[in-house]
């Protein structure tokens, strides 16, 4: 009788623990955002939180640096190695958690300018510039 009950107790806690485990695993995966994977030649923003810079304040540094060019993903999909300033002598492989895509307009093509809105527009006279001490009351 003894082995039977520990065969069912085993079979019984094997079949919670997968219970267990499936529910561990949506809970995971609700919160888990797969990332299409980086090409040779995207624009990504670099999280700044590893980066240390010269200033003496955390708190006043950029929070996003970029846009880098990505040089070549790595093979297990998770790293992606980018082109870094030469005065940047940090290793130039990252996370791709710590990666952004850019979605700014191209940085090497050049901003097209634009007519000012107000162009061609000339004030006749000022209606009302506000009360002053001497005639408070009358634009009260």
């Amino acid at each position: 009788m003894c082995r039977h009950y520990k065969n069912a107790v085993h079979k019984k806690l094997s079949e919670q623990l997968a219970v267990s485990i499936e529910a561990m695993r949506k809970n995971y995966d609700k919160r888990r955002k797969d990332i299409e994977p980086f090409k040779p030649g995207d624009l990504v923003m670099l999280n700044g939180k590893n980066i240390r810079a010269k200033h003496g304040c955390k708190k006043l540094e950029d929070k996003m640096y970029g846009p880098f060019e990505v040089l070549a993903p790595a093979r297990d999909g998770r790293n992606c190695s980018l082109k870094l300033p030469d005065s940047w002598r940090i290793n130039p492989n990252f996370n791709i958690s710590l990666l952004e895509r850019y979605q700014g307009t191209d940085p090497k093509n050049q901003v097209i300018e634009i007519e000012a809105y107000d162009a061609g527009w000339e004030m006749e006279s000022i209606i009302s510039s506000g009360p002053s001490h001497d005639d408070a009351k009358k634009h009260g």
